[in-house]
């Protein structure tokens, strides 16, 4: 984000020691045409000192803020997720250091069990996106791009407590930062903790036989993360080795009443990811090649118990389950200027591998009940050029292929393999200095994930190994301007096509129980408007942006959690130069939700006021003070499924 001038040098003085240290970590970036300033311009970017403004804990919390971005609680799985213009998780492609980091099975990714206490920035892309970051990338793409220090010795501390609204504690964070650099390698290591004890309900709530009035049942959740990573500079290049491990444990809260959903008595006793990866780039034949390979693992265990107490397992419904998984893969990327063209040729091979285990009740030994695994191929080329000195094109192809390895289950009937192109282009114009233009169009596709093709959804589901890609065409307009050093204005306008939507549809009733199948059902359509405008003075910030959507098809089918409208409004003023205060408004509306029943219901609208006041008694070390949802509003992203209420947190930081 430009700024003027005169608040850069104010920021300067005031958070040099706490957010002008590290820098973000380049290697990690994929950049279309693999040219960062051009990138600029496809995509929308947190940065750590956005983060730390607005103190998000989670990269869930950073997104919330961005346009065509909306924030969705998974009530049923005790997860958050993000839908870009509609696309929920498992059709964006979520990386961290350009390494795919979404579940194999169900590519589903739970934005709160990433903590953002290691990241330098956040990179989306909403629709067009360089081909080298492979398969899987239809609704968009989120980079999640670790730090990297910039001074010999640099890092930071802090601590963080959370009241609810009765004053008692409800959970605790603390973490810190350590980086070292020297002219020929450095050194980066974070780790952090979070504890969440329970969460408390709006004073509006009014009990049900499974709920009462104040504390969320089984609502707590314990996160543990920590990073390192050791880079060499060459004289002509740079390589890193990077290693990312989190372990978690969560609750399940039930639903409020059977009438939104079933009744679960879950808990995950754990929820793990650990990665390994190497990065390095070196100049080559005149040309630029960089080379990512990496290997990841995950592990979950869920527990269904007979009630909510979360003592017994004698009913049916009662199990236990033990998840597996791995991806390994590589890319490679080759980057040359011929003839005013810049060149990217790019491969990516990545290989899946899923094992899931049922566990004896009694004896609690696991045996091996289904086994998948997949290889998905990927190569891109792409172009741009520059002419007339204002205007650029933009051009490329993407060429994936997926095939099916192993399947465990004979009945199941698949295909095996499916391939496909996505072609892409854009013209961008600079109308004037520091004011786009850009015009393009991407087809990108999502192929199904084994869960979508394989599973029997603990038996209300039946398999589809017959399964199509979905496709869908981006068409975009869109904007970006500064004017004097003050005023920054983004708009942009799209219309996507989605062909062989796939959804869970009625299938048969088996032993009394309403079975569903996913299938391909038919075309969405959707058409929106993004819209910002802030501005930046020496004391004083204010900002809004809203985001339009309409999502239309010839089913009755509706898409979940998906809001038609949302906005964000903000205002930051430094009242000295070592105090300063900030309010934020964030609201969505129009979005349905499922009953029990299949049935569609439209949500209520969602409405949080947050507030902090932020006081540095010298200039290494900041105290805030701040509220969320300050109004204490009730509300609700999944339907029977309330969000928490007001709470009172306050942070230490110390930077060196």
């Amino acid at each position: 984000m430009t700024k003027n001038p005169r608040l850069s040098l104010w920021l300067a003085a005031l958070f040099a020691p706490a957010l002008l240290c590290a820098e973000s970590f380049e290697l990690g970036q994929v950049s279309v045409t693999a040219d960062p300033l051009l990138s600029e311009i496809f995509n929308d970017r947190v940065d750590a000192e956005q983060i730390d403004t607005y103190d998000d804990t989670t990269v869930s919390e950073a997104l919330t803020r961005m346009t065509g971005v909306a924030f969705y609680a998974r009530g049923g799985r005790a997860e958050t997720d993000i839908k870009i213009r509609g696309f929920d998780s498992r059709r964006i492609g979520v990386f961290y250091d350009g390494v795919p980091i979404y579940v194999p099975y169900d590519g589903n990714m739970d934005y709160t069990r990433y903590l953002t206490t290691n990241i330098g920035a956040i990179d989306v892309y909403k629709g067009f996106s360089s081909t080298a970051f492979g398969a899987n990338t239809m609704g968009g793409v989120v980079n999640i791009v670790s730090k990297k220090p910039s001074r010999p010795f640099e890092g930071s501390v802090f601590a963080q407590g959370t009241l609810d609204s009765s004053g008692d504690q409800a959970g605790t964070m603390f973490g810190g930062n350590i980086g070292i650099r020297e002219p020929h390698y450095y050194l980066q290591l974070s780790a952090t903790g979070k504890q969440r004890n329970h969460t408390r309900l709006p004073e509006s709530y009014d009990a049900t036989p499974v709920q009462p009035e104040g504390d969320r049942l089984n609502s707590a959740s314990d996160d543990r993360q920590v990073s390192a990573k050791y880079g060499y500079l060459l004289e002509n290049g740079e390589i890193a080795l990077g290693y990312m491990y989190q372990h978690a444990t969560k609750q399940q809260p039930t639903v409020t009443d059977p009438v939104y959903g079933r009744e679960k008595y879950w808990d995950w006793p754990k929820w793990d990811m650990q990665s390994l990866y190497a990065v390095g780039k070196h100049t080559l034949f005149g040309g630029l090649f960089k080379a990512t390979a990496y290997y990841t693992e995950y592990e979950s265990k869920l527990y269904s118990y007979d009630d909510i107490n979360l003592t017994t397992m004698n009913k049916k419904f009662a199990w236990k389950s033990n998840y597996k998984e791995s991806t390994y893969g590589l890319r490679a990327e080759y980057t040359v200027d011929a003839a005013g063209n810049r060149l990217t040729l790019s491969s990516n091979y990545k290989h899946d591998h899923h094992k899931g285990y049922d566990i004896d009740k009694t004896t609690n030994v696991s045996t091996l009940g289904e086994e998948f695994e997949d290889t998905t191929l990927s190569f891109g080329l792409e172009d741009s050029y520059r002419f007339a000195e204002r205007f650029t094109l933009v051009a490329g192809v993407g060429y994936d292929v997926k095939s099916s390895d192993h399947i465990s289950d004979p009945t199941i009937d698949d295909k095996k393999g499916e391939s496909a192109w996505n072609p892409q282009a854009a013209f961008i114009a600079e109308l004037a200095p520091k004011q786009t233009l850009r015009l393009s169009a991407a087809r990108k596709t999502y192929f199904p994930s084994m869960k979508e093709r394989y599973s029997y959804k603990l038996g209300y589901g039946v398999p589809n190994g017959e399964l199509k890609p979905e496709m869908t065409t981006h068409s975009e307009l869109a904007y970006k301007g500064v004017f004097n050093d003050a005023w920054i204005a983004e708009a942009a306008g799209f219309y996507l096509v989605t062909e062989d939507y796939i959804q869970a549809v009625y299938y048969d009733t088996f032993d009394g129980v309403d079975r569903t199948q996913n299938q391909n059902i038919g075309t969405f359509y959707r058409s929106g408007a993004e819209l910002a405008l802030s501005y930046i003075a020496d004391t004083y910030e204010a900002g809004a942006n809203a985001t339009f959507l309409k999502i239309g098809s010839a089913s009755s089918d509706k898409p979940i959690g998906v809001p038609t409208r949302e906005y964000n409004v903000f205002t930051r003023v430094f009242f000295a130069p070592n105090l300063s205060g900030l309010v934020t408004l964030h609201g969505q509306s129009g979005a349905y939700g499922q009953l029990a029943d299949s049935s569609y219901e439209k949500l209520g609208d969602v409405q949080t006021i947050d507030a902090k006041v932020t006081y540095l008694p010298v200039a290494s070390l900041a105290l805030t003070l701040g509220v969320k949802n300050m109004a204490d509003k009730l509300n609700y992203y999944d339907d029977g499924y309330p969000e928490p209420g007001r709470e009172f947190y306050g942070r230490l930081t110390y930077s060196f």
